[in-house]
């Protein structure tokens, strides 16, 4: 908890909401629960490459205590869920970056004419960035789950989030607009809840 009292000094409340999205502290979470959600809005994206290197520094700490873990006896409930979300959490940002720098390029009415174009291209790109955490996560092994980068894939619906991110680009006037890369990354957020909901359940049979 000290280290994240340093990020709010840092960063603020904005930089912090990654270190939440991706961390899952509770204490922080109580402290944001009580906080104008208005502030925290939509930064996950924006993060500064210092405070990207801060948060990655946290999570490989994070990932060497639970390879050791690993090493010693297999994955606990917990810490399954929390290398699963770790991974593919800050893929996301990653993800959303690339859009970003794609989509800046396009006129949004000269992309209505060539839509068979984007959608392969951002099912491409999307599809190989989630082959780097289902690579990753494949060292990891849960008695229940399986291999946890087979499980993220097998359960993971990507056909129809990426329905979702291609309703969303097509239904907007402005690839300059920091409102699509938002509703981009709750689009990921929410899409990624559904799957820790499924991991949930599953591991409580």
């Amino acid at each position: 908890m000290e280290q994240l009292a340093q990020y709010f000094k840092k960063y603020g409340l904005a930089g912090v909401l990654a270190a939440i999205v991706f961390m899952g502290y509770p204490q922080v979470e109580k402290y944001m629960a009580n906080t104008a959600s208005k502030q925290t809005e939509a930064f996950v994206y924006k993060l500064k490459a210092e405070l990207l290197l801060d948060i990655q520094r946290m999570l490989d700490m994070q990932t060497r205590v639970a390879v050791d873990a690993h090493a010693k006896a297999k994955l606990t409930d917990k810490q399954a869920i929390y290398i699963m979300k770790t991974a593919v959490g800050y893929q996301s940002i990653h993800k959303v970056e690339w859009l970003k720098r794609y989509l800046e390029k396009l006129d949004p009415e000269v992309a209505m004419n060539m839509q068979n174009v984007i959608r392969s291209a951002i099912r491409g790109e999307l599809t190989r960035q989630s082959s780097v955490y289902t690579d990753a996560l494949n060292s990891f092994v849960h008695p229940k789950l399986g291999r946890l980068g087979d499980y993220v894939e097998e359960n993971f619906d990507m056909a129809e989030f990426l329905e979702g991110v291609y309703e969303i680009v097509f239904n907007n006037d402005c690839y300059d607009c920091e409102l699509l890369y938002d509703t981009v990354m709750y689009h990921m957020l929410n899409s990624q809840n559904t799957l820790w909901e499924q991991a949930v359940e599953d591991l409580s049979r």
